[in-house]
């Protein structure tokens, strides 16, 4: 992670290469502090022309982001990178006071072919050094039960967190396993994690937002406060949104299932009858 004094980018870290392939977009996410003095932020890549950073500064903004503060990059095109990059940042404070900061960072291109990907932890320090990261902070840690893992921890816990593995290519003939532990639920918004496949970049929003519909699929747990769905479910989506009538659109459930019905029934409860906030999961934190 690259930490200056008021620029925190999260995805990149001197000499280390970060892995590419899974999406077009190459992703940069990280936070900026004491954003309500900010003005603006821009980057510009190896000598490019300078380009504005969509940065979260009111709760109402991309709901992708969590905090205030927090930015994320989706206008640098895998394309575009070369083994070798260079970023310029300039942060522009609302009292005109200016700062720059230089960012260097690798890539390593991951082969397309025969889809084939094992996630193998040791020795490895950054999440980008196995995955392309979209949403959020993920590190490297230690699962008590099973060693090195990717985490995402309770404080950095939003919509979405997501990090691809493998190519971008791989649309069919393989199967996937996956092991993932939920060591708390927030309580702050809808619970939900799970697999996406097929997945297709978010749409851009050329540094003046950060679009969240999706088109991809998905199998998950997913409970949302306000709709006591089953629980599990296979779904597909394509430009899944709300629209203008508060209508969910876009998505296809395939197959829907729970993993639990009496704790299904209780969060029902919780949630319609008696209105309490936070939805009561069938997935047991441990």
């Amino acid at each position: 992670m690259y930490c200056f004094d008021d620029l925190k980018i999260w995805n990149l870290a001197p000499r280390v290469p970060s892995v590419v392939g899974a999406q077009r977009i190459f992703n940069i996410v990280g936070g900026v502090d004491n954003a309500n003095e900010a003005d603006r932020l821009v980057y510009s890549l190896n000598g490019g022309p300078e380009k504005p950073v969509f940065l979260k500064r009111s709760d109402t903004d991309s709901e992708r982001l969590e905090r205030i503060g927090d930015f994320n990059i989706d206008t640098i095109e895998t394309a575009d990178l070369m083994p070798a990059n260079r970023l310029r940042f300039r942060l522009i404070r609302r009292n005109l006071v200016e700062k720059r900061y230089p960012v260097d960072f690798g890539i390593r291109k991951y082969p397309a072919g025969v889809p084939e990907f094992k996630l193998k932890l040791a020795g490895v320090t950054y999440a980008q050094e196995v995955g392309q990261i979209v949403d959020g902070r993920w590190i490297v840690t230690r699962d008590e039960q099973e060693g090195a893992c990717l985490e995402v921890s309770p404080d950095e816990a939003g919509y979405d967190r997501i990090i691809l593995f493998g190519h971008s290519d791989w649309s069919t003939g393989y199967e996937l396993y996956a092991r993932v532990r939920v060591t708390r639920w927030t309580g702050r918004r809808d619970m939900g994690l799970g697999v996406a496949f097929k997945w297709n970049p978010h749409l851009g929003g050329g540094g003046t937002s950060l679009p969240s519909r999706w088109s991809t699929g998905i199998g998950q747990y997913y409970f949302p406060k306000n709709l006591p769905r089953p629980g599990l479910s296979i779904a597909m989506g394509v430009n899944v949104h709300y629209d203008g009538k508060g209508k969910y659109v876009g998505e296809q459930v395939l197959k829907q299932g729970m993993l639990s019905p009496w704790r299904w029934a209780i969060g029902a409860l919780r949630s319609h009858v008696l209105r309490m906030e936070n939805p009561f999961p069938q997935i047991v934190p441990q």
